[in-house]
């Protein structure tokens, strides 16, 4: 039964250093020797006192990694190391002036476009789901739509069917006589509107210019004489004069 127990606390010590995570190929570590501690045996050692010995008491010792297949060399920190990174005042940084902090604040800039984008987004986004939630609603309205289009259509058709029921073609064709015949003298449009003469109807070209009246028709007519000419002349110059925009 003893023997039964050794052998199973030495197969879980094995699974256990073989799945470690600095070994996790499943090799055994190597084993430590003593002769790693390069310890100076120069002094005596008192048994009564051994841990005068431990390997941090002597500068620079080297000190192996363990449990790794290519053990690494740590060695212990000297006294200078310490002070680089502890004390400050041996640092070249602090001999520099501290400056202050900027304290503008740079505006943020962003493109109107990709407001505009966001904003359409989330707009379709709403619509989407106001529809979806809507939906029933939506088919309703469109039902009493179409509804009532359909029943003002049946009306109209109504309507034409019973006009088209009461026509009377002779009665169409007298009225449409008796309008053509009529001679509109009043002072009203037959749209109702009051009717103006037009100016051909109360003189004639050859009163309006003072001329007789002839079916000649001279080609030269309306253009200015050599004195009028120079008259045009004068009232152009004038009225630039007067009236035009000076630069």
């Amino acid at each position: 039964m003893l023997q039964r127990f050794n052998r199973i606390v030495n197969v879980r010590t094995l699974k256990f250093l073989t799945s470690s995570p600095s070994n996790n190929h499943g090799i055994l570590p190597p084993r430590p020797i003593n002769g790693n501690l390069n310890i100076p045996m120069d002094d005596h050692i008192n048994e009564n006192n051994k841990f005068t010995i431990l390997p941090g008491y002597y500068k620079n010792i080297k000190i192996y990694s363990f449990p790794e297949l290519n053990p690494k060399i740590v060695e212990a920190p000297t006294l200078l190391n310490i002070l680089d990174k502890i004390d400050p005042s041996l640092n070249d940084d602090i001999l520099k002036e501290i400056e202050e902090p900027n304290k503008k604040i740079s505006p943020m800039y962003c493109s109107p476009r990709l407001m505009t984008i966001r904003r359409k987004k989330m707009n379709k986004f709403k619509r989407r789901k106001r529809y979806d939630r809507d939906y029933h609603k939506y088919q309703k309205h469109h039902r009493q739509k179409k509804i009532k289009a359909e029943r003002k259509f049946r009306q109209q058709m109504a309507l034409l069917i019973k006009e088209m029921n009461e026509f009377d073609p002779l009665q169409f064709v007298s009225k449409t006589i008796e309008t053509a015949k009529y001679e509109w003298t009043s002072s009203v449009a037959p749209s109702g509107r009051k009717k103006y003469p037009h100016w051909s109807q109360l003189m004639t070209l050859e009163e309006i210019y003072g001329i007789e009246k002839n079916n000649y028709i001279d080609k030269r007519y309306g253009y200015p004489t050599t004195e009028d000419a120079q008259q045009l002349e004068q009232m152009i110059d004038k009225y630039l004069k007067e009236y035009k925009k000076k630069k």
